[in-house]
């Protein structure tokens, strides 16, 4: 029974559209419910997400997930002349997280020997939360969901559907 409920979840989450994409895009991307999650999280602590697509890996492509500080990526929004590359802008719902992942940061950051951020909630200030993606990278990625999953093994942002055909057993390369 548990099996099945848990499969049930999985294949069930709700698919959340960004509030806002700046520049307008042909193209686009789906965000679940946990990725809101967790970007949230790493809001609350001043960090947002920056997808970029390389060529290269297993099956051709490989897209990087980078942590950026969340204050270059407001000045990115608000300056576009200052980009090296123009990128489109993702900003979506904040969501409360999970106590989960806030633990889960706090770890990390034990885990690096660095103070642990606290940046205590408060419902009047909710942080942006932003993702950048450059104009090619939404293009080759265009169509896809963008998701967090709990394993055993741990966890990670995992970008799904979309056009890719395949991809390997780590889950960052794919051939479309």
């Amino acid at each position: 029974m548990f099996l099945k409920n848990n499969i049930f979840k999985r294949f069930n989450t709700q698919l959340i559209k960004p509030l806002s994409v700046l520049p307008q895009s042909k193209h686009s991307i789906s965000f679940t419910e946990p990725a809101i999650k967790k970007l949230s999280a790493l809001a609350q602590i001043g960090d947002s997400l920056r997808i970029k697509v390389s060529s290269g890996g297993c099956h051709g492509y490989q897209y990087d997930l980078l942590l950026m500080k969340l204050s270059e990526q407001l000045h990115s929004l608000k300056h576009p002349e200052s980009q090296e590359e123009p990128l489109v802008f993702f900003t979506l719902p904040f969501m409360d997280p999970s106590e989960d992942d806030m633990k889960s940061l706090a770890r990390s950051f034990k885990d690096v020997n660095t103070p642990s951020p606290t940046v205590p909630f408060d419902s009047n200030n909710v942080p942006d939360v932003l993702v950048s993606i450059d104009e090619l990278s939404l293009e080759l990625l265009n169509n896809t969901t963008l998701d967090y999953k709990k394993e055993l093994i741990g966890s990670q942002f995992k970008i799904v559907g979309g056009s890719m055909k395949s991809s390997c057993g780590c889950g960052s390369s794919f051939d479309i």
